[in-house]
């Protein structure tokens, strides 16, 4: 082998282990394919894979995007076969927490996921005019921020007491078993339009009052 050729051989097995590991930013991603390319230096890759959380039958989608610092590495230096293994903070971008008990992803709308296990507070939050869905079947729980809608074929709320502080509204068949009871909060204690079917005694302390007057000590 001539020192040329010598030459040649070494610089080129230079080149490809600097090529191994490689800091770098991506300059684009294709959505379709799950491909990026990333600039490294004066070096600007062709379209490569990046690592995910799982890709089989269990599969999740965070890709990198234009602007992100990441790590690429190429086995033997060969940039075709390179492959995005994962991202990495910097002054633009840096750590959204600062806590080792704290798990958070800070998405670029202001929406945060977050769990902090010495509190053991789970927190997910979404910008006002958002939602947040939880679905199961034929069951859906939408939270906005100005209500929350629980479409559901059937609901036990099983609590031993619950407090309603604003109005409450039945628009269908309304059913108690072990009794009503209740208090006058200003104005009309009860209010009831169309007729009433009672099964059984009244009891009142006080005048049972019809448009004809008080009818509290006469039959009809």
């Amino acid at each position: 082998m001539s020192e040329r050729n010598l030459h040649q051989d070494m610089t080129e097995a230079e080149r490809r282990i600097s090529n191994v590991a490689l800091m770098g930013q991506v300059v684009a991603l294709d959505t379709a394919r799950a491909r990026v390319r990333v600039q490294a230096g004066p070096i600007t890759t062709g379209w490569l894979p990046f690592a995910t959380v799982r890709a089989g039958q269990d599969r999740t989608w965070h890709p990198p995007e234009p602007g992100e610092q990441v790590l690429l590495v190429a086995p033997g230096g060969d940039l075709n076969q390179g492959v995005v293994v994962g991202s990495l903070y910097r002054a633009d971008h840096p750590a959204p927490a600062d806590s080792a008990d704290i798990s958070r992803t800070l998405f670029k709308d202001g929406a945060v996921m977050e769990y902090d296990r010495a509190q053991h507070h789970w927190r997910l939050a979404v910008p006002a005019g958002g939602k947040i869905v939880l679905q199961i079947g034929a069951t859906t729980l939408e939270l906005r921020d100005d209500g929350t809608t629980l479409s559901t074929p059937k609901l036990l709320a099983d609590a031993a007491e619950s407090t309603f502080t604003g109005t409450v509204l039945v628009k269908k068949l309304f059913t108690y078993l072990k009794g009503l009871v209740g208090k006058s909060g200003g104005g009309a204690g009860a209010s009831i339009e169309g007729d009433i079917q009672v099964n059984g005694n009244i009891s009142a302390t006080g005048s049972i009052l019809d448009a004809g007057g008080n009818s509290n000590h006469h039959s009809h």
